[in-house]
């Protein structure tokens, strides 16, 4: 197995670390649950309040996704999911001084929520970046890990709240959140990943030399019924127009100025080539030949 470029060692080891993160992510996320039955004892509230915080936590999941997708172009993958996970280490950490159930409300469902939010779905984006051939197998790995994370903490959570109580597991899993940020900083992005700034002044470029050839041919058809030339010298007129077309790309980019310049040319070059021949030369005879003036 290669170590570097797509589906190396180093892409599988990136899908690992994202499966770790995963496991710790929706891993405490999945214990809402057990939380939220403490979260009674704790506070002495009844059902609807205690489960709000935990509501609130998988729609700021959600919800955060056009924020995800805006700050990852802006700043990268790696950034904005170590930030994520600090922030939701932060607001996990800060329920061990809730003292009320509004606390944990904010502290769990808006500040976790939201940190979770960026951390988790950029999970797929990072790994994707690093494969072509085994994608759907490295996808399915990092599913894998929040599995695993259902698996075990839930034992685990069990023994802390009976141990340290509701506060002091708060306190504990904040520092479980925090060894996201260590793997954040492992995920580095792919050489063969796609450049997006480079994509769409490609896909710029290119709409406008699509729309280019397609005037070049609209032009070309529409001499070839209504010119009074041959057609001999329509190709000629044609091969013409596409050559100073060309010459009007520098550098791989297209010059929109020239371009609508030249179409403009061209314009009028056919319409005076209807009206009075083409170079100086009339119309054509009965066997297609041009008639000189």
């Amino acid at each position: 197995m290669k170590k570097v470029g797509p589906d190396s060692l180093n892409s599988w080891l990136v899908a690992g670390y994202c499966s770790l993160i995963s496991m710790l992510l929706y891993g405490v996320v999945r214990l809402s649950g057990m939380l939220f039955v403490a979260s009674m004892d704790r506070f002495q509230v009844d059902r609807q309040q205690a489960s709000l915080p935990y509501i609130l936590c998988d729609s700021l999941q959600a919800m955060a996704g056009p924020i995800t997708g805006f700050l990852s172009l802006k700043f990268g993958i790696r950034p904005v999911m170590m930030m994520g996970s600090f922030i939701a280490a932060i607001g996990t950490g800060a329920c061990f001084f809730a003292e009320n159930i509004g606390t944990v409300t904010i502290l769990w469902g808006v500040v976790y929520g939201f940190g979770f939010g960026l951390s988790s779905l950029l999970l797929p984006v990072a790994v994707t970046r690093h494969f072509i051939r085994k994608r759907a197998t490295a996808i399915s790995i990092i599913y894998f890990g929040s599995y695993v994370g259902f698996t075990i903490l839930p034992t685990i959570v069990d023994f802390l709240i009976l141990t340290y109580g509701l506060s002091g597991t708060f306190l504990l899993l904040s520092g479980f959140l925090l060894h996201c940020i260590p793997l954040s900083m492992l995920i580095r992005s792919s050489k063969y990943s796609p450049d997006i700034s480079k994509i769409r002044k490609r896909s710029a470029t290119e709409k406008v030399r699509s729309s280019s050839i397609s005037i070049i041919e609209n032009l070309r058809s529409h001499s070839l019924t209504e010119s009074n030339c041959s057609i001999n010298d329509e190709d000629i007129q044609y091969k013409n127009f596409k050559r100073r077309l060309s010459s009007t790309r520098s550098n791989g980019k297209v010059n929109k100025g020239s371009i609508s310049e030249i179409i403009e040319n061209e314009v009028i070059g056919q319409k005076n080539a209807r009206n009075k021949g083409i170079n100086g030369y009339g119309a054509l005879d009965a066997e297609g030949r041009i008639q000189n003036k």
